[in-house]
C-alpha cells in the first residue's frame, strides 16, 4: 500500500504536511493555503509521482495518485479560492519540477481548470532549485501565472511541452524524440473474432496494445480517438488495454493506436483489423431458448462399458444443436466420481452434420490412456458444451453418468441332475431335465446365465442360493447330454464358459435283495446283536449286482465292494430301536446309472431282557427209566435228567406261567407248543 506525503512550502519554508495512504476508499481532505506549493512525495520511491491526474470540483482541487481518475485519493479545499498555488515535486534527476499538463494546452494548467474539467499532470519544464514558492511577478508571459515565475523566460507552451528558450544552465535538454510505434493489436485471443465473453455489459471490448521498449509511465496510448495514461503496471506487462465501443454483430472492427510521451511527441500509427463480432453460440434461436446439445451413450455401453468395450474407447453421441457448423468444437467434461474432471475435445466435420450420414451427431471417444482419457474401472459422467470459432460456447448438456465395469464374473459350476454324469428316470420331468448353475461370488443381480445358447436373468432369489436352475430337453436313452454355460455381467463382460456331460441311463433297474435279516433274522434283536446301539441288516445280494452299485437300508447306504459280490451279501448298520419297539426296515439297490431296484422290507423286535431265575424247577415226566426200560406207570425223574426219547412231559410251574409263554428248547431246537 502506498503512502502519499504532501508538504505545504511556502517561501522559505514547510508550513503543514499531511500523509495520503492509496487504495483507501475514503481520500484525504486538507485546507488550501494561499501561496504556497504543494510538494508531493512518494515513499515507496522516494519520489514525486511522475504523473496525476486533477480535477476541478466547484472550488476544489481533486487528486488522484492511480491514474485512473475514478476517484481522488486527495482533496485540497477551497484551492480556487486563490489560484495562486502549484503543485510541485522531486523528479529522478533529484531536481524540482512543476506539474504541467500533459496537453501542453495553457487552459489545463491546475490553476486554469474549468468546473468539473479534469487533466493529467506531469512533472515538466525547468528545473527548481528548492520546492519553495515563488512570488508574483509582472514579467511579460507571466501576469496571468505568478506561480510559473520559476520557468524563467520560457514561454507559457514551451515550458508546459518541456522546451526551455532561457539561457539558464539549469533548464531540462529539450525532448524531441517520438516514443516508437505501438507493436501489436488484438483483441481477446487474438482468434480474428470478437465474441460475446469479449464484449462487457456496455458495449466495450478490450483492446491490448503492445508498447515498444521506450514507451514511459505517463506517455498517452490513444486508441481510436480515446486517450489514456500509461502507468507502472502498463509498462512492466508491456502492454495497455483500452476499452472502446464494439462494432454491431457480423462488423469488423478496426483499430489504430499512437504513443505520445510527455513531451507531445507522438509516436507513428498502428492500425489493425482485430476481429469480426459474432457473439451467436451454437444452439441460440432469435426468440426462442437456447438449445444445448444431447448427450448419450450406445445401448450397449449405457448399462456399462466392458472390457471389450473398453478396448477402443467410450462412444459418446452428442446430438448438435442449431447453428453448430464445421470446425466448431465439441469437448467433454468426464468426471470420475470423487475424482478430478478432464476435457476431451472433437472438430465438428461436415460428415456429422450430414443428415445422410451423421444426422446432427457427432460420435465422441473417450480414450482408455492416462494421457486424455480415462483408465480405471468406476463411476463416471459426462457432459458436453459445443463452442464455435469465435470462442461463444453453448449451454451445457444435462449430465449422464456410466460404469466402467472391466472385470468378468467368475465361471459357474454345472451339475445336470444330481452332477453324477447319468441321467436317470427320477431325474427326467416332462422330457426335461434340471441343469443347476453353481454361481460365483461376483456374479450380480441381473447378469445374465447362458445354458446351451439359452439367456436367464439372474435373480435376488438366484444370488441368495448362490445356484440358478434351468431345465432342458432330456437326451433319449443312451445318448449323451453336453451342456455348457457362462455369466455375462450387465456390462456386457463374460465369464469363462464350462461343459460337462451326462448320459441318460433309465432301463434295466437293478433285482431286489434276495433276503434281508435283522440280527439273526429271528425276529427279534437281543443284546447279543447290538453294539454301540447299532444292529446289523444282512442283505443278500441278487447276481445281478455289481461292484459301485449302492445298498440302501432304511436311508444308509453302502457301496457294494468286491468282497461284498464274492461272499453274495453285505452288511449294513443301522440304529436300533428303543426296548420292546419293532424296527422295520426298508431295503433297496441302486446302480451306477442311479436305477433303483424294488424296495424289501423286514421286521424285528428289540429284546434284551432275560426272564427271571425261576422260584420252582419244572417237572419233566417221561415214559422210560434210566436204562431206557418201560416204566408204567410213568416216572418222575429229576430235572436235568437224561432221557432217550422225543416225547418228555414238562410241568410248567404255576409262579412261572405268570411271566409269560415259556418255551421249549430240545438240543437248542424250539420245540413247538402242543
Amino acid at each position: 500500500m502506498n503512502t502519499i506525503i504532501v508538504k505545504v512550502n511556502n517561501k522559505v519554508e514547510t508550513v503543514a504536511e499531511h500523509t495520503v495512504v492509496l487504495k483507501d476508499e475514503t481520500p484525504t481532505v486538507i485546507k488550501a493555503v494561499n501561496r504556497t506549493n504543494y510538494e508531493l512525495l512518494d515513499t515507496t520511491v522516494n519520489r514525486a509521482p511522475n504523473n496525476v491526474v486533477t480535477k476541478r470540483v466547484d472550488k476544489n482541487l481533486h487528486i488522484s495518485f492511480e491514474n485512473d481518475g475514478q476517484g481522488p485519493d486527495l482533496i485540497i479545499e477551497g484551492f480556487y479560492d486563490n489560484a495562486d498555488s502549484a503543485l510541485i515535486g522531486i523528479a529522478e534527476d533529484g531536481s524540482y519540477y512543476y506539474y504541467l499538463p500533459d496537453t501542453g494546452d495553457v487552459t489545463d494548467y491546475v490553476t486554469e481548470l474549468q468546473m468539473g474539467e479534469a487533466q493529467s499532470q506531469s512533472l515538466a519544464g525547468d528545473s527548481q532549485i528548492s520546492p519553495w514558492w515563488v512570488g508574483a511577478t509582472e514579467a511579460e508571459g507571466f501576469a496571468a501565472l505568478p506561480w510559473l515565475l520559476g520557468l524563467a523566460g520560457v514561454g507559457v507552451a514551451a515550458a508546459a511541452l518541456g522546451g526551455g528558450g532561457g539561457d539558464d544552465n539549469d533548464s531540462a535538454p529539450v525532448d524531441t524524440t517520438a516514443p516508437d510505434a505501438p507493436t501489436d493489436i488484438y483483441v481477446g485471443n487474438d482468434d480474428a473474432f470478437i465474441n460475446a465473453a469479449e464484449i462487457d455489459d456496455n458495449g466495450k471490448v478490450d483492446v491490448i496494445i503492445g508498447l515498444p521498449d521506450n514507451a514511459s509511465v505517463g506517455d498517452i496510448i490513444t486508441v481510436n480517438g480515446i486517450k489514456q495514461k500509461l502507468t507502472n503496471d502498463d509498462i512492466e506487462n508491456k502492454n495497455v488495454t483500452v476499452k472502446i465501443n464494439a462494432p454491431a454483430e457480423g462488423e469488423a472492427l478496426d483499430v489504430t493506436a499512437s504513443i505520445t510521451d510527455a513531451a507531445g511527441n507522438e509516436s507513428d500509427e498502428l492500425s489493425e483489423t482485430v476481429g469480426i463480432v459474432d457473439t451467436i453460440a451454437p444452439g441460440e434461436q432469435e426468440d426462442a431458448d437456447p438449445v444445448a446439445p444431447v448427450v448419450a451413450l450406445s445401448d450397449d455401453e449405457a448399462g456399462g462399458v466392458s472390457a471389450s468395450e473398453f478396448e477402443n474407447g467410450v462412444q459418446v453421441n452428442v446430438t448438435l444443436p442449431l447453428g453448430t457448423v464445421a470446425g466448431d468444437t465439441v469437448t467433454l467434461t468426464v468426471t470420475p466420481d470423487g475424482g478430478v474432471p478432464i476435457t476431451v475435445d472433437y472438430e465438428v466435420t461436415e460428415d456429422d452434420l450430414d443428415a445422410s450420414i451423421g444426422n446432427g451427431v457427432a460420435i465422441v471417444t473417450i480414450q482408455n490412456n492416462i494421457e486424455d482419457g480415462i483408465t480405471a474401472d468406476g463411476d463416471y459422467s459426462v457432459t458436453a458444451v459445443v463452442t464455435d470459432v469465435a470462442g461463444n460456447s453453448s449451454m451445457t448438456s444435462e449430465s449422464v453418468n456410466f460404469t466402467v465395469d472391466t472385470a468378468p464374473p467368475g465361471a459357474p459350476n454345472i451339475a445336470i441332475g444330481n452332477g453324477d454324469a447319468l441321467i436317470t428316470a427320477d431325474e427326467i420331468r416332462d422330457s426335461q431335465v434340471t441343469i443347476s448353475i453353481g454361481l460365483p461370488d461376483n456374479a450380480s443381480v441381473g447378469d445374465t446365465v447362458t445354458v446351451n445358447g439359452v439367456d436367464q436373468q439372474l435373480t435376488n432369489n438366484d444370488i441368495a442360493n448362490s445356484t440358478a436352475t434351468v431345465t432342458i430337453d432330456a437326451p433319449l436313452e443312451g445318448q449323451s447330454l453336453q451342456v455348457t454355460a457362462s455369466i455375462t455381467d450387465v456390462a456386457g463382460n463374460k465369464s469363462t464358459a464350462v461343459t460337462v456331460s451326462a448320459t441318460r441311463d433309465t432301463d434295466d433297474a437293478p433285482e431286489a435283495p434276495d433276503g434281508v435279516a435283522i440280527g439273526n433274522g429271528d425276529t427279534f434283536i437281543t443284546a447279543d446283536e447290538i453294539a454301540g446301539n447299532q444292529v446289523d441288516v444282512i442283505v443278500d445280494l441278487p447276481e445281478s449286482s455289481s461292484v459301485g452299485y449302492t445298498v440302501i437300508v432304511n436311508g444308509v447306504e453302502k457301496v457294494l465292494t468286491n468282497d461284498d459280490i464274492e461272499a453274495g451279501n453285505v452288511g449294513v448298520e443301522i440304529p436300533a430301536p428303543e426296548e420292546g419297539a419293532a424296527l422295520e426296515v426298508s431295503v433297496k439297490i441302486e446302480d451306477t446309472a442311479g436305477n433303483v431296484s424294488p424296495t424289501v422290507t423286514a421286521n424285528a423286535v428289540r429284546d434284551t431282557t432275560a426272564p427271571d431265575t425261576p422260584l420252582a424247577a419244572p417237572v419233566i415226566t417221561d415214559n422210560v427209566d434210566g436204562n431206557g426200560d418201560p416204566l408204567d406207570p410213568a416216572e418222575t425223574i429229576a430235572n436235568q435228567g437224561i432221557t432217550n426219547d422225543n416225547t418228555p412231559g414238562v410241568v410248567i410251574p404255576d409262579s412261572e406261567l405268570a411271566n409269560g409263554t415259556p418255551t421249549l428248547l430240545v438240543d437248542g431246537v424250539v420245540v413247538p407248543a402242543p
